[in-house]
């Protein structure tokens, strides 16, 4: 096994990674750190992958119905 497959073995949301929600906000996340509106203390793919975990959290889709009809 190489380091990158022990490295992706280790990040618990690397199951994430094949998402349509991973790749888009990956996309975005990277448009904000290059333009330096952001700068992360976190490597990348934890933030990436707990918000996707997130948005695909059922509570939080629930949660956010809510918000909507509020709105």
């Amino acid at each position: 096994m190489d380091q990158n497959t022990n490295a992706k073995n280790l990040n618990p949301y690397s199951h994430y990674q094949t998402t349509e929600e991973w790749v888009i906000i990956s996309h975005l996340l990277t448009e904000l750190i290059n333009n330096q509106d952001i700068e992360l203390k976190t490597a990348p793919e934890y933030v990436i992958g707990y918000l996707v975990e997130k948005l695909q959290n059922r509570d939080f889709q629930d949660k956010l119905k809510i918000i909507r009809q509020q709105s």
